[in-house]
């Protein structure tokens, strides 16, 4: 039993550890996952774009 409550301060440790990580780094994540996020609407609307054209052009498009 006691192998296994040490497994579960391990992952208890190792989660402590990475929000430390997260801390020191401040806004820079969520910076990140704002661009990340942006350009995948820019790349999604891009697509979108060019399927609609596609589809006007073979009278598919309703």
């Amino acid at each position: 039993m006691s192998e296994f409550k040490d497994f579960i301060y391990l992952i208890g440790d190792m989660f402590t550890w990475s929000f430390q990580i997260l801390k020191e780094l401040g806004n820079i994540p969520n910076y990140f996952y704002a661009v990340l996020m942006f350009l995948g609407v820019i790349y999604w609307l891009n697509w979108q774009r060019k399927l609609s054209a596609e589809a006007r052009k073979n009278g598919t498009i309703e």
